[in-house]
């Protein structure tokens, strides 16, 4: 059997970007796969996920989530239910119940798509961005004004 069970203060170290911390990791050799639990936090460079249950595939650099995770970034906070990490592209899936805020407006949304490097908005379903002035409702589209 090629797996490690890791209790306490976890860290996995993937190249000289990305960190993972928990209170509990699995780790399977053969999958490549890491299940992190409680208190779980995955930095990449200024980006940090946080839930509670993470998956994480190593061999594709994939990171999800079922239960509830948040991004946040120097700017903007975006949270969902259902949520994965593409550590390559720089791009979170945010699905099911989706908020965020910026310093400039609030998102609720179905499902966004959010490119960390360059903080561009992929709206792909009912989604409504609003401030106290003004609101804005769209199925389809992309924002880039999250910078």
């Amino acid at each position: 059997k090629n797996t490690v069970d890791a209790f306490g203060k976890v860290h996995i170290v993937r190249g000289d970007t990305l960190n993972m911390y928990a209170d509990f990791i699995n780790y399977n050799g053969d999958t490549k796969l890491a299940k992190a639990r409680r208190n779980v936090k995955l930095i990449d460079k200024k980006m940090t996920l946080t839930t509670d249950s993470l998956d994480y595939a190593m061999a594709s650099d994939l990171a999800s989530y079922n239960y509830s995770g948040t991004i946040k970034d120097s700017t903007n906070v975006l949270t969902s239910l259902i949520g994965q990490y593409h550590v390559n592209e720089k791009k979170a899936y945010f699905r099911t119940n989706v908020q965020g805020t910026t310093k400039d407006y609030k998102i609720k949304s179905d499902t966004l798509i959010y490119f960390t490097n360059t903080k561009k908005v992929l709206i792909e379903g009912p989604t409504h961005i609003f401030n106290e002035k003004d609101t804005l409702y769209a199925e389809y589209g992309w924002d880039d004004s999250m910078k």
